[in-house]
């Protein structure tokens, strides 16, 4: 690409066309891995989602005019990366390797300055869509920031079918590489030259570029935990949902709940436990709550479905929000324990600053009355007051046998 470049001090796509190119995904990898495994990493994605054999993906070595590279890092709003992902509304694919050997491995593009410069300039947008494809053989498979399209349709049709799916899909994401991306560091990251990492390091730390950068890993404290936070979010399902009872996973566990807790610079935080299947909720929802960063998060959405939640669950859960959270997006849905009495101590448990609140019910104990003014904060409180004014609450206690032979206590609470 260099020497046919050179002369027109031209990108390789320009040399190919004198037509705009509208990207669809912009891909973010290590220049040195074999390119038939970028291509891989490339077609695993799109066959994965299915994507239209029109989708386009912008890849910087063919796409910006290497000649000058070096000159964009001191304006990221001019940076052509920055451009091209607005034009492909924050879309990004963001290639690794499962590991090539001792030296290389897992991961080594988060090893790479510009892979953590290219990820850090889209931490504060809202909008960002992160694939992440990892080649391993014998063939790469693909990390998602939520469902596939194919796997959204799955779980309207059948509840718990699309987390299946993905699960199968993601089963090969190692302990090891997740670990990996909790540990990035940029003033360990590499560049091609030195030129380059002294410009990259001095525009983190916010100094002028031609300085000899500061090795102090305190200069870079905030963007570590944020872009550790980022990968915390979107593999935080995959590991706090592990059924495995070894040393490995609990200390994995431990490790992304307080990575995620540690970024405090995020305003929403969108986490998932629904299906996951456990004997009991009270394990996965500590993990929760010590996942929860105690400021900064705005806006959060929670998906506990088909959990086996009891309205015993619920006053701890509203206890354990952020006392900072403005809007709560909860789905209990298809927790069939969970009635009024659960969801008005859960309401009387919540931060003071809250003021919008949308609630998942369906397959709920929860009466329609409740479940009218699940989408109001201030409508279901006036209603709970309403509730109290009707009298005492009777609990009815029955021992009831189950299919395993076990004898569970059933709690039905009734007004009288």
């Amino acid at each position: 690409i260099g020497p046919a470049t050179l002369e027109k001090s031209c990108a390789f796509a320009e040399l190919l066309t004198n037509q705009k190119q509208a990207p669809d995904w912009c891909v973010s990898h290590w220049w040195g891995e074999p390119v038939i495994e970028l291509v891989r990493c490339i077609e695993c994605q799109a066959n994965t989602r299915k994507l239209q054999a029109s989708s386009a993906w912008w890849i910087a070595a063919f796409s910006i005019r290497q000649a000058s590279a070096q000159d964009e890092v001191s304006d990221p709003s001019r940076h052509r990366l920055m451009k091209a992902m607005s034009a492909a509304q924050f879309k990004m694919l963001l290639v690794l390797d499962g590991g090539r050997d001792e030296n290389l491995g897992p991961a080594y593009a988060l090893n790479r300055l510009w892979c953590c410069y290219e990820l850090a300039m889209f931490l504060d947008q809202p909008k960002l869509c992160l694939d992440i494809a990892v080649y391993k053989l014998p063939k790469p498979f693909l990390i998602t920031n939520g469902f596939t399209e194919i796997e959204e349709d799955m779980e309207m049709i059948n509840n718990g079918a699309g987390y299946k799916a993905k699960l199968d899909r993601e089963k090969e994401v190692s302990l090891e590489l997740i670990e990996r991306t909790l540990e990035i560091k940029i003033q360990s990251a590499q560049a091609s030259g030195s030129t380059e990492r002294n410009h990259i390091l001095n525009y983190f730390a916010g100094r002028d570029l031609h300085l000899t950068p500061i090795e102090e890993p305190s200069q870079y404290q905030t963007l570590n935990k944020r872009l550790q936070g980022l990968f915390a979010a979107l593999f935080w399902r995959r590991v706090v949902c592990s059924t495995a009872k070894d040393a490995n996973t609990h200390a994995a566990q431990q490790r992304i709940t307080d990575v995620l807790r540690g970024d405090t610079w995020r305003k929403s935080l969108d986490l998932c436990l629904s299906y996951c299947v456990v004997t009991a909720p009270e394990e996965k929802l500590a993990l929760l709550a010590r996942s929860l960063p105690a400021a900064g998060i705005k806006g959060l959405r929670l998906d506990l479905k088909g959990l086996d939640l009891l309205d015993e669950n619920l006053p701890a859960l509203g206890g354990s929000l952020p006392p900072g959270l403005e809007e709560l997006n909860l789905d209990l849905s298809f927790n069939a324990q969970i009635s009024n009495f659960g969801i008005t101590n859960f309401v009387n448990a919540l931060p003071a600053k809250m003021r919008e609140l949308t609630l998942g019910l369906s397959q709920t104990a929860v009466t329609p009355d409740f479940q009218d003014h699940r989408n109001c904060l201030e409508g279901l409180r006036q209603q709970i007051i309403h509730e109290a004014q009707k009298g005492s609450i009777c609990n009815v206690v029955n021992l009831c046998p189950s299919p395993d032979r076990r004898v569970f206590v059933k709690n039905v609470r009734e007004k009288i």
